[in-house]
């Protein structure tokens, strides 16, 4: 009987460790070089100073957790999406770290999507949504002249919380 005690406490004790390391965006363990996960040192900017600016261009807000599986789903449809070329920035925002970005957006469920076009917020999901969806939903609300706005070289996934990737 205390064998299959300590059994069941070693088995939830790897269980637990194999959850706590999955918590990271597991995108970039793999390598892929055309992951859209980008971020070095030395672009240290601070991703929301120009959020609510006068941005130009697209810009897909993504509000999650990182304990959260279905933003965690969304990160790897955000990879997959970053395929379509589309000229679209992606910002991740941690609402565990950016509580006043996520009051300020009224996010009360993630994954909450914002899409914003010039500044202004041309679109908003909840929930799970895969690459496929996320190009038809950015394709149907932004314009054509955005859309066909060419894709220059700037980093294609900016996070809130420079701690979180």
């Amino acid at each position: 009987m205390k064998y299959v005690l300590l059994l069941i406490g070693v088995v939830g004790s790897i269980a637990f460790l194999a959850m706590a390391v999955d918590f990271g965006d597991s995108s970039e363990s793999g390598g892929d070089s055309e992951s859209a996960e980008v971020t070095s040192a030395s672009h240290q900017v601070d991703p929301f100073d120009d959020a609510e600016s006068g941005s130009s261009g697209l810009v897909l807000m993504k509000f999650g957790a990182p304990w959260c599986p279905p933003c965690r789903m969304v990160d790897k449809e955000l990879v997959d999406l970053a395929k379509a070329n589309l000229p679209v920035e992606v910002r991740k925002i941690d609402v565990d770290h950016r509580q006043d970005l996520a009051d300020q957006y009224d996010v009360s469920s993630i994954p909450r999507l914002i899409l914003k076009e010039d500044g202004e917020v041309i679109g908003d999901l909840v929930g799970y949504q895969s690459a496929a969806q996320l190009e038809a939903w950015i394709r149907d609300n932004a314009s054509q002249e955005a859309l066909s706005a060419s894709n220059e070289p700037k980093l294609p996934t900016v996070y809130a919380n420079p701690f979180m990737k």
